[in-house]
């Protein structure tokens, strides 16, 4: 599909956005800190698309978070604020050589 370049297209980009992020892998001769600065800033446009509250909500559907002691709130909020970082480290690991 082609893209008019005077009009947006945010359900499109959307879409694009994520299937690029979860599609990228490490060229087969691309050196590991190019394709982490690729990775690192093709999360940033999910990060600006989705902000960090999908994140978020994310993280207190997870079985960790869940381990995590209800009174314990000082130690959920770190695991909601840290969860966008555990998310890139799990991808950037399944997608690199």
């Amino acid at each position: 599909m082609k893209k008019s370049a005077d009009a947006e297209y945010d359900f499109l980009d959307f879409w694009e956005a994520n299937q690029k992020f979860f599609a990228m892998k490490q060229g087969t001769t691309e050196n590991l800190m190019h394709f982490k600065e690729r990775f690192l800033r093709q999360a940033e446009v999910l990060q600006d698309l989705y902000g960090m509250a999908w994140f978020r909500d994310f993280a207190v559907k997870t079985k960790a978070y869940a381990a995590i002691a209800s009174t314990d709130t000082a130690a959920q909020n770190k695991f909601k604020d840290d969860i966008f970082e555990a998310v890139l480290a799990t991808g950037f690991l399944c997608n690199c050589n």
